[in-house]
C-alpha cells in the first residue's frame, strides 16, 4: 500500500513539509498538529515524526522519515545521526549514477567500436575487391542485418530502368524465398520498399507492412516480415540501388541503426564506383592491346597504387614518368590544387634541380595564359599544338625555354579538378587521340589512388579518435577504481590522478595542489619518485591565489586557466618556473559548491598548447578528486561522530 503512494511538496504529511522547505522537520505529536492529514496514521498510533532531507547541491532528492509510536521527540544527537546518514544516501546515489553514466558511455563506446570494427572490415573487402562488386555487396548485406538486429538484409541494384536483388543475407537459409524474389523487379513507386527509395531518393521505414494500404509485395508478407528499412544507394543524388533490412516483428529501427546502415550504402557506392572505375580503364586497356608498352605501363602504375596506399607521392611520380615516356613528352610536371591555386607536386626533370626548385615555388590560378591555368579554367583537356602561335598564353620563360606543343589533362572527382598532368614537346608535333586517352587513365589512376589515400587517412584518423577515447574512458575507470579501494585515504587518489592526467596529456610534468587556509599546498605530483629532492622544496612553497601563477589564477579565478606560452605572458612572475624551462602550463580547479579547493596544475616544457579534449579530460579528473576528497571528509567526519558515541 505504502509503495503505491505518492507523496508531494506541501505541509499535509512529514515528508511533504521537507520536501516543500528542504529542511529537517520535527513534530512532536502527530495528533496535535493542526496541518497533518492523514487521520489514520493517528489512529494507528503513530505519534512523534522526524524527516530528513537527502540534499545534493541544496535540492531534496528524497527524506529519511522516522516515527514513533509514542510521544517522544527525537534527541539534537540523533537528528545530527539521521543527516549524516542521509548524506551518506546521497553520497552512495550519486556513486551510482555516475557508474550507470559511466557504464552506459562503454556501452556506446563498444557499439562503436564494433561499429568501427565492421565498417573495417567492409573497407577491407572494398580494397580486395576492386573489380567483382559481389563480394563486397555479400558482406554489406550480412553485416548490416546482423549488426541491426533484422532478421534479413536485402541489397538491390538499378538495371535501366528497374531495381533487381543481387545480394542477400539469407540466400543460403531461405533459398525458396530468394529464388523468388531474384525473378522480380522493381520500378519506382508506394509499392514497395524499394520502389518508394527510388522513388523519393531517401530513407524510407515502414513500421509495420501489414498496417500500410500500399505494401504490395505478397511474397514479403507471406514470409511473416513486417518491419521493413529501405536505405538508398546514392551517387550525385541519383539511386543506384537500396539496402532493405526486415524483421519479423515489430520493432522500428532506431537513428543509430539506420546511421550505420547509411555508411554502408556510402561503402557500397565507393565499391560501386570504383568496380566502375576500374571496368572504364579494362576497357580503355583493352583498346590499347595492340601497345604491350602501354599496357605494361598502366599495370606498373596499378601496382604502385596497391603498394602505396597511404602514401599517394610513389603514385604520382610513376604517373608523370610514364606518360610522359609513353606519349615521347619531352617534359611534364603533375599539379594539386592547395586552396585555390595548383602546385607542382612531381616533374621528369629531376635532373634539373634548380629548375624544379622553382617550379616548385610557383603556383597556378585559374586562367588563359598557361595549359595547367586553362584545365583548371575549364575542367577539360586542354591541347596547344604551338604555344608560339597561341595569342593566350603569356608565360615567356616558357617559350623562351624551347617547348612548342603542350597537353593539359585534368584530374578529376565529381567534376571538380583536383589536379593536372601537363606534357610539353620541345617540337611542333600534337599528342595523338590516343595518346591523350592513356594520360586521361592515367589521370583516373592518380585520382584513385587520391581517394583512397584519402579515405585510409580518414578511417586512420577515425581508429586514432577511438583509441584515444578508449584510453581516455580506461584512465577514468582507473581512477574510480582508485577512489573505490581509498575511501579512507586521498592519497592514493591524487597520486594516480597527476601521473594520469600527466601522462594522457603528454604532459612534462603534473601536481596537485590543495587549499590550507589561504594558501595551496602541493600535495601529489607526477615527478616526485623521479625527483625527490625537487618535490621536498615545492612541498615546503605553498602559493596563494594570485596572477603571478597559473595555479593561483586558476584559484583566483575559478575556472581553467591555459597559458600558452609563460615567456609571452607579461603577469607570470615566477622565475624558477621559468628558469626550469616550462613553457605552456594548464590549471584546472577543484570545486566544490562553487568554492576552490585545489588546483590540478600540467606544463610542457614545450609551447603546445593543449587540446579542448585534455582540458575537459582533466576537468573529469578534477571532479572524481574532488568525490575522493569529499568522501574522505565525510568518512572522518563519520568517524569522529563514531567515537564521540562509543564514548
Amino acid at each position: 500500500m505504502r509503495r503505491q503512494q505518492t507523496v508531494v511538496p506541501g505541509r499535509d504529511t512529514i515528508p511533504g513539509r521537507v520536501a516543500l522547505e528542504g529542511r529537517v522537520v520535527h513534530v512532536e505529536d502527530r495528533a496535535a498538529d493542526p496541518d497533518y492529514a492523514f487521520p489514520e496514521t493517528v489512529a494507528a498510533g503513530i505519534r512523534t515524526g522526524l524527516g530528513v532531507p537527502l540534499l545534493r547541491d541544496s535540492e531534496p532528492i528524497g527524506i529519511i522519515v522516522l516515527s514513533r509510536k509514542r510521544v517522544e521527540p527525537f534527541t539534537e544527537r540523533q537528528i545530527e545521526l539521521v543527516r549524516t546518514f542521509a548524506d551518506q544516501a546521497v553520497i552512495a546515489m550519486e556513486n551510482a549514477r555516475l557508474l550507470g553514466e559511466l557504464q552506459a558511455r562503454t556501452r556506446d563506446l563498444e557499439e562503436s567500436l564494433e561499429y568501427q570494427t565492421a565498417t573495417s572490415d567492409v573497407l577491407n573487402v572494398i580494397s580486395r575487391s576492386t573489380a567483382d562488386i559481389q563480394p563486397v555487396l555479400d558482406t554489406v548485406a550480412e553485416t548490416a542485418a546482423r549488426l541491426c538486429g533484422a532478421d534479413t538484409g536485402l541489397i538491390v541494384i538499378r538495371e535501366g530502368e528497374v531495381y533487381r536483388p543481387v545480394s542477400s543475407s539469407y540466400s543460403a537459409t531461405e533459398p525458396e524465398y530468394w529464388a523468388a524474389l531474384r525473378q522480380r523487379t522493381f520500378v519506382p513507386g508506394r509499392d514497395s520498399i524499394t520502389g518508394r527509395v527510388a522513388l523519393e531518393g531517401r530513407v524510407v521505414q515502414i513500421a509495420d507492412m501489414l498496417a500500410d494500404p500500399d505494401f504490395a509485395v505478397p511474397e514479403t508478407v507471406r514470409a511473416g516480415r513486417r518491419t521493413n528499412l529501405g536505405v538508398p544507394l546514392l551517387r550525385e543524388g541519383a539511386v543506384l540501388g537500396t539496402i532493405n533490412l526486415t524483421r519479423k516483428r515489430v520493432e522500428p529501427f532506431t537513428e543509430r541503426q539506420i546511421e550505420l546502415v547509411r555508411t554502408f550504402a556510402d561503402q557500397a557506392v565507393i565499391a560501386i564506383e570504383n568496380a566502375r572505375l576500374l571496368g572504364e580503364l579494362q576497357a580503355r586497356t583493352r583498346d590499347l592491346e595492340k601497345s604491350l608498352e602501354y599496357q605494361t605501363a598502366t599495370s606498373d602504375v596499378l601496382k604502385v597504387i596497391s603498394r602505396s596506399a597511404a602514401d599517394v607521392q610513389p603514385v604520382l611520380d610513376t604517373v608523370m614518368e610514364t606518360a610522359a615516356r609513353l606519349c615521347d613528352a619531352d617534359s611534364g610536371s603533375l599539379r594539386i590544387r592547395e586552396g585555390n591555386a595548383y602546385r607542382a607536386v612531381s616533374t621528369t626533370q629531376t635532373t634539373e634541380p634548380e629548375f624544379w626548385v622553382a617550379l616548385r615555388q610557383r603556383t597556378m590560378v585559374p586562367g588563359r595564359d598557361t595549359v595547367a591555368g586553362r584545365v583548371a579554367l575549364e575542367g577539360r583537356v586542354v591541347h596547344i599544338a604551338d604555344i608560339r602561335a597561341d595569342p593566350d598564353y603569356a608565360q615567356p620563360e616558357t617559350v623562351a625555354s624551347g617547348r612548342r606543343t603542350m597537353l593539359g589533362v585534368p584530374l578529376l572527382r565529381d567534376g571538380a579538378v583536383l589536379g593536372m598532368i601537363s606534357l610539353a614537346r620541345d617540337r611542333v608535333q600534337p599528342y595523338t587521340e590516343r595518346q591523350i586517352e592513356l594520360v586521361r587513365t592515367f589521370a583516373d589512376q592518380a585520382v584513385i589512388a587520391m581517394e583512397n589515400a584519402r579515405l585510409l587517412g580518414e578511417l586512420q584518423a577515425r581508429t586514432r579518435d577511438l583509441e584515444e577515447s578508449l584510453e581516455y574512458q580506461t584512465a577514468t575507470s582507473d581512477v574510480l577504481n582508485v577512489i573505490s579501494r581509498s575511501t579512507a585515504d586521498v592519497q592514493p587518489v591524487l597520486d594516480t590522478v597527476a601521473e594520469t592526467a600527466a601522462r594522457l596529456c603528454a604532459a612534462d610534468s603534473g601536481s596537485i595542489l590543495i587549499r590550507e587556509g589561504e594558501v595551496y599546498g602541493y600535495a601529489a605530483s607526477s615527478t616526485s619518485a623521479a625527483n625527490p629532492e625537487h618535490w621536498a622544496i615545492r612541498r615546503q612553497r605553498p602559493l596563494v591565489a594570485s596572477r603571478d601563477s597559473v595555479v593561483g589564477r586558476t584559484a583566483l579565478e575559478a575556472r581553467v586557466v591555459h597559458v600558452a606560452d609563460i615567456l609571452a605572458n607579461p603577469d607570470y612572475a615566477l622565475p624558477e618556473t621559468v628558469a626550469s624551462g616550462r613553457r605552456t602550463l594548464l590549471g584546472v580547479p577543484l570545486l566544490r559548491d562553487g568554492e576552490v579547493i585545489g588546483v590540478i596544475g600540467l606544463s610542457r616544457m614545450r609551447v603546445e598548447p593543449f587540446t579542448e579534449r585534455q582540458i575537459e579530460l582533466v576537468r573529469t579528473f578534477a571532479d572524481q578528486a574532488v568525490i575522493a576528497m569529499e568522501n574522505a571528509r565525510l568518512l572522518d567526519e563519520l568517524q569522529a561522530r563514531t567515537r564521540d558515541l562509543e564514548e
